[in-house]
């Protein structure tokens, strides 16, 4: 008989564990956090009289690894014969290691983190010498 091996697809973790954060950063080496829409408002404390910043709504939150040259490779592919949306696209699904899934589904949410998914593309300083 015939068997056959499935791809199984990692759980989407939606707030991960600080071990989870640990085993991540184990794997890939760095983890971003982004969040979209985190609404905040400062109170005053009667306790002190200061003022403290309260968390009114917590917002969106994703967790992404850096992208490896496959995933670039494959995002540069759709980029290239398709738009921006495209490769920011195929760098977020790429690099997804969990969070919020309406951040991938709602164009509003997917279209704010755009900025910041370039931002994961590490890029060391490097000199060209000719000797």
């Amino acid at each position: 008989s015939k068997t056959t091996c499935k791809m199984i697809k990692p759980e989407n973790i939606l707030e991960p564990t600080d071990e989870q954060i640990a085993a991540w950063k184990e794997t890939y080496g760095d983890v971003y956090k982004i969040t979209v829409d985190r609404k905040t408002d400062w109170v005053n404390n009667p306790e002190d009289n200061e003022l403290k910043e309260v968390v009114i709504d917590p917002g969106k939150v994703c967790y992404l690894r850096p992208p490896s040259r496959k995933i670039l490779s494959y995002a540069q592919a759709a980029g290239a014969t398709g738009t921006q949306i495209q490769f920011n696209e195929a760098l977020l699904n790429g690099c997804w290691l969990g969070g919020d899934p309406i951040i991938k589904t709602s164009d509003v949410y997917f279209i704010s983190i755009g900025a910041k998914l370039s931002e994961i593309i590490e890029i060391k300083e490097s000199t060209l010498e000719k000797l």
